[in-house]
């Protein structure tokens, strides 16, 4: 899948680029994604927070190790 893929199925530009920044990545931190993006981080909570409505994404909250 690719960007210009993504955005005829109807993604907008930042959700291209965090969408494909997760897949490359796999689970990691939204830092991670932000910097892979080129999304900052700010927008990126956003932009996930669509992704997960829409079924296309998923969060896994973990516990800082102390």
């Amino acid at each position: 899948m690719t960007y210009k893929d993504l955005i005829k199925l109807g993604f907008n530009e930042k959700e291209a680029k965090i969408y494909l920044a997760a897949l490359e990545l796999g689970e990691t931190v939204i830092q991670r994604i932000s910097k892979k993006s080129g999304v900052n981080r700010t927008s990126a909570y956003h932009v996930i927070a669509r992704l997960k409505e829409k079924g296309l994404m998923r969060t896994i909250t973990k516990r800082k190790k102390t």
